[in-house]
């Protein structure tokens, strides 16, 4: 559960002033808030109070400090998870049920472009912030599927092959490559997914036989080009 109180009494003994402890204390009574909002499925009113908690670590213990970009990482994880369970109650919803099925896909957008957002801030490890930059886009262009926008949908991956190519930093590839051969194909001709198709299959085949280094020099240049063609 991204929602938790992890606030120990080790964690008040660092703190020197009496407002760090009435903030620590705030930051306390924010984390049971949210975690009772989680539970109660109140997903956007669960995140405000992450963020409100994260900006008092931020005073507390400093943006550079452990506990402020453990939180981060658990708010964007939060973010993204909740979305996904909405968009897949929103695929669920009879489509009689219109005005609910648009209140989970806008609940799930304002999710996902929090978590798009924190993913820039500076505040915690390159890898880490890169790595859930890429799990954030692989969200966004399921939303963007779900709601017929198939050439964001295939620009949010493209971005992640780009993280890939240029970053060495890895998400899901099999699946980014068969989901991007799935949009191309739509949207561009076959041959677009002949060739991502060939792709996914090589990275199944390398994790399957242990191969750390499944994006080798040689199979990415011969084929980077493919996920930059332009519409």
């Amino acid at each position: 559960h991204p929602a938790v109180n992890d606030l120990s009494e080790r964690d008040f003994d660092k703190l020197l002033t009496t407002s760090q402890r009435a903030m620590a204390l705030q930051i306390i009574a924010l984390d049971n808030e949210a975690i009772v909002l989680e539970k109660s499925t109140k997903y956007n009113k669960m995140v405000s109070k992450m963020e409100r908690a994260l900006m008092l670590r931020g005073d507390v213990f400093g943006t550079v400090s452990i506990e402020y970009e453990t939180y981060i990482e658990r708010l964007v994880y939060a973010c993204n998870i909740y979305a996904m369970e909405v968009l897949s109650l929103a695929e669920s919803v009879n489509k009689r049920r219109r005005k609910q099925r648009h209140k989970n896909l806008a609940m799930a957008l304002t999710l996902l472009k929090k978590a798009e957002k924190y993913t820039l801030s500076k505040d915690f490890s390159y890898s880490n912030r890169v790595f859930l930059k890429a799990y954030t886009l692989v969200s966004l262009s399921h939303l963007y599927k779900v709601l017929g926008k198939l050439g964001a949908a295939q620009s949010y991956l493209e971005q992640v092959v780009h993280i890939e190519l240029h970053k060495q930093i890895f998400y899901n590839s099999a699946a980014v490559r068969i989901n991007l051969a799935y949009l191309k194909a739509i949207r561009q001709s076959p041959y677009d997914l002949h060739l991502l198709l060939k792709q996914a299959i090589f990275l199944l085949q390398s994790l399957l036989e242990g191969r750390s280094n499944a994006l080798s020099d040689d199979f990415t240049s011969a084929h980077k080009d493919i996920f930059y063609t332009k519409d």
